[in-house]
C-alpha cells in the first residue's frame, strides 16, 4: 500500500481510488462528502471538471516532477531515461487542464547515479 494511503487511513481520512470517474454511483458518494479539499496523488486519470469544481478550496495535485517538466504519466521513468540529474515533487492547485494549474511549491531532490525509476519512487514518496 503506498505511504500516502497508509498516513490517509491512519488519520481517518476518506481514499477513494475509482476505477472511472464516469460512475454515477461515485459522483454520489463524492458529492455527498462536500468536501472542503480533495487531494489527488498518483491517481493517473484527468479528473472531470465536475469534481475539479466540487470542492469548497479546490483540488491540490501532487505531481512527482518538476512542472511544467514531464507532465502527465511516468514523469519518474523519463527523469531517470532522459539522464535528468535532479526532478522533485510539485504540489499544485488543478485546473482543466493537464498539470497546469498554479503551482503551490515545488521540492527538489538529486537523482542517485544508477537509481532505478523504483528506488527513486519509494524515496519520493516519503
Amino acid at each position: 500500500m503506498p505511504p500516502v494511503k497508509v498516513a490517509a487511513l491512519e488519520y481517518n481520512l476518506p481514499v477513494f481510488q475509482p476505477v472511472t470517474l464516469r460512475d454515477e454511483q461515485v459522483q454520489a458518494e463524492l458529492e455527498a462528502l462536500q468536501p472542503d479539499v480533495v487531494v489527488v496523488i498518483a491517481y493517473g486519470k484527468i479528473l472531470p471538471p465536475w469534481l475539479i469544481r466540487l470542492p469548497q478550496y479546490g483540488c491540490i495535485n501532487v505531481h512527482a516532477s518538476i512542472l511544467p517538466k514531464y507532465r502527465g504519466a511516468a514523469p519518474i521513468h523519463y527523469a531517470i531515461l532522459n539522464g535528468d540529474t535532479k526532478t522533485g515533487v510539485t504540489i499544485m492547485h488543478m485546473d482543466d487542464g493537464l498539470d497546469t494549474g498554479d503551482i503551490i511549491d515545488i521540492v527538489e531532490t538529486d537523482i542517485l547515479p544508477g537509481e532505478t525509476t523504483g528506488q527513486l519512487f519509494e524515496r519520493m514518496a516519503v
